[in-house]
């Protein structure tokens, strides 16, 4: 009995870890498109949207399954590939960042088994 309450930790676990490996991913591309001058028209985790319209910020609900998360940006005119570059690699450089910094307090509070499952979920999000 025991090892099935260990394997449904686990699987919890790895649910949320993931969900949240997912919302850093997005916010690293939102943080690098506003960063580059990019205008922001949504972003999603999961079916929940995040929406501006008429210059307001709209929850709303998404009945697509074909992503797990979605940022999107409108760029500027100037087509600087630059800062296109910069957009797509933020959710990979946010994901890399908060990996290590896991991988730090891990390491000072002696908790590795966490992180390995950390690592393991963030390598299946990219």
């Amino acid at each position: 009995m025991l090892i099935l309450v260990e394997i449904f930790l686990i699987s919890y676990f790895c649910i949320v870890a993931n969900y949240f490996a997912i919302i850093i991913h997005e916010l690293g591309h939102l943080f690098f498109g506003l960063l580059t001058g990019y205008k922001f028209i949504s972003i999603k985790v999961g079916r929940n949207v995040l929406v501006k319209q008429n210059g307001k910020m709209k929850w709303k609900k998404d009945t697509s399954t074909l992503t797990a998360g979605e940022c999107l940006m409108l760029p500027k005119k100037d087509g600087h590939k630059f800062k296109l570059s910069l957009y797509q690699l933020g959710g990979g450089l946010f994901n890399a960042v908060f990996a290590v910094m896991f991988f730090i307090v891990g390491c000072l509070f002696g908790h590795m088994e966490i992180l390995q499952v950390l690592f393991f979920v963030w390598r299946q999000s990219m």
